[in-house]
């Protein structure tokens, strides 16, 4: 969502707009998990600039960019929180996790 604030329709936001005095604006989303995390918001207080469709382009995969690492980081803290689950439970009984790569024909061992 981007434009120039006297030309909004929604004369509330147009209002508030205008008390902040920002005359132009751009909204880009950021999603985590095709969910709707928050918004990234640009203004310009100066002048009422139409924003060119490269920059528009560009704000907009910032913020893709950011739900991506959002996202990135709930799994990584989700895997870390799975693989210590499983470290205590080869711990707590005595096991051993082993892998076998049948290309090299090794096997490797993690002893409790």
């Amino acid at each position: 969502m981007y434009g120039i604030v006297r030309e909004s329709t929604n004369d509330l936001f147009k209002e508030i707009m205008t008390m902040q005095n920002i005359k132009s604006y751009l909204f880009t989303p950021i999603f985590r998990e095709k969910k709707f995390w928050g918004w990234i918001g640009y203004d310009n207080c100066k002048e009422e600039k139409t924003w060119h469709h490269n920059k528009v382009v560009a704000l907009h995969t910032v913020a893709k960019n950011i739900g991506l690492r959002l996202n990135e980081h709930k799994k990584t803290k989700k895997l870390k929180k799975g693989l210590n689950l499983l470290e205590n439970h080869i711990k707590g009984t005595k096991q051993a996790v082993w892998e076998y790569n049948i290309k090299k024909n090794k096997a490797k061992f993690s002893y409790a």
